[in-house]
């Protein structure tokens, strides 16, 4: 009996720390919530994106603003046809805290939590460059989830 607890106590802990090694993977070609296309024409974008996942985005140490919780996969996946003035990413949860976590075309990590007042985040990119920005909506809580909309507006 003792020897299963500690056996049992040991897989948790291997199962804890492997967890923590995962990481968001920028880059792919595929998004939970699908993929925008931005042709430099200045229209909004919107899409509907489900917040959350198990990955502890904190513990990753991307950067001092970058919290809450993500799965590996980006949420949406932002891809500018042109460079332009700004590009400004919100997201609006009707119930809940969310975070936002953003990866740039040339490798930034950009987070926010609550930018745009309450509790609802906002990322503006001054001088975005053409690319793929790869968008990661996270919860507060492992595992939590919330509906949300990710709103894209690039500025030429």
């Amino acid at each position: 009996m003792r020897r299963a607890l500690v056996l049992g106590v040991a897989w948790l802990a291997a199962s804890a720390a492997l967890a923590q090694t995962r990481a968001l993977i920028p880059g792919g070609s595929r998004a939970h919530a699908g993929v925008v296309e931005l042709l430099g024409d200045g229209a909004a974008r919107e899409l509907r994106v489900q917040s959350g996942g198990n990955l502890d985005v904190a513990a990753m140490r991307l950067g001092p603003e970058c919290r809450g919780f993500a799965t590996e996969r980006p949420d949406a996946i932002v891809r500018l046809a042109a460079p332009g003035r700004r590009l400004t990413f919100y997201v609006r949860a009707t119930t809940g805290d969310v975070t936002l976590v953003v990866h740039t075309p040339d490798g930034r990590w950009l987070c926010d939590d609550d930018g745009a007042g309450g509790t609802n985040p906002r990322l503006e990119v001054t001088a975005p460059l053409a690319g793929q920005y790869d968008v990661w909506v996270g919860g507060w809580r492992a595992d939590q989830v919330l509906a949300t909309r990710l709103h894209v507006t690039p500025t030429p």
